[in-house]
Order: structure tokens, then C-alpha cells, then sequence
């Protein structure tokens, strides 16, 4: 664990980063630190999503804007990032009509459960999860040549971030 010291030079560090570059914050790390107590959970999955989001806004799409296509279930968005999309979409008004977790039919007006569009971007990470698994379990770098351009060279498959509208 780290020490309260180490936690607000940490954070200090991160806020110098060009990606913060601008933001006035009306408060200090150390007040930071000072809230969020001494266990700080971290998110991989939206940590990884968010990092290759920010690459991909910044010079690292592969067309110069980026690739991205609907998806409602896990197999869809792993189709799509077998097929080289670069993020997933995920809409509101789909959770609304056929997968929000009152297992009913709503209009795009965010009337369904508020835990439903974060239910299925769960289920797919899961899948993505599950197949980086695989190919990890498989010996399968990420830019191994047995994948045969199939998928990004740098992809195992979870660090497509998923774009989610409420």
C-alpha cells in the first residue's frame, strides 16, 4: 500500500500530463487524497478503455477518425473488433427498447433502470475478457503473426473502449 505522501506526489505527477492540460482544479491532491481514504480501487477495464480512447482521439486512429458501430450484446462487439473497429457504441435508446433490466419496452427517455446501459457494457467487457483469456491462454501475443491481421497489432481484444450513451 502506498503511504498518503506517495499517493499526492502520484497524483501531482499525473495532473502535469498534456491530457490535463488546461483543467483549473479549486482544489489540491493532498484534499484528494484526503477523501478518497487509504484504499484506492482502480478499474482496469475503464482505466484500459479510456486510455485507448484518448490515443485514438489523438493521432492513433487508423483513418483518421474512428471506426465505430453499434453493439447490444458481447458477440456483436467482439465481431466488430475481430473486424477491426477501432471502439464500440453502445446506445441508449437499444438498452431502452431490448435490453434494459425492467425487461420491458421504453421510449429513448431514460424511463428504464438507470443500472441497465452499465449491465451490458458489464457483459461486454465479459466477452471481451473472455476471449483475451483465450488468446492469452492460447500463447497469443499482441502482436503475434498466427493472428494473420485478423485483429489490431496491438489488440488483445479487451482494449476497445466502449462509447456508452445514457
Amino acid at each position: 500500500m502506498k503511504t498518503r505522501t506517495q499517493q499526492i506526489e502520484e497524483l501531482q505527477k499525473e495532473w502535469t500530463q498534456p491530457r490535463w492540460e488546461g483543467i483549473t482544479r479549486p482544489y489540491s491532491a493532498e484534499e484528494v487524497v484526503k477523501l478518497r481514504g487509504s484504499v484506492n480501487p482502480e478499474c482496469t477495464l475503464a482505466q484500459l478503455g479510456a486510455a485507448k480512447m484518448w490515443r485514438l482521439l489523438h493521432g492513433e486512429a487508423k483513418k483518421g477518425y474512428i471506426n465505430s458501430l453499434g453493439a447490444l450484446t458481447g458477440g456483436q462487439a467482439l465481431q466488430q473488433a475481430k473486424a477491426g473497429i477501432e471502439a464500440i457504441y453502445l446506445s441508449g435508446w437499444q438498452v431502452a427498447a431490448d435490453a434494459n433490466l425492467a425487461s420491458s419496452m421504453y421510449p429513448d427517455q431514460s424511463l428504464y433502470p438507470a443500472n441497465s446501459v452499465p449491465a451490458v457494457v458489464d457483459r461486454i467487457n465479459n466477452t471481451f475478457r473472455r476471449a483475451d483469456q483465450i488468446q492469452w491462454a492460447s500463447g497469443i501475443e499482441p502482436n503475434d503473426p498466427r493472428l494473420c491481421g485478423l485483429l489490431p497489432a496491438d489488440s488483445l481484444l479487451m482494449r476497445k473502449p466502449v462509447l456508452a450513451a445514457f
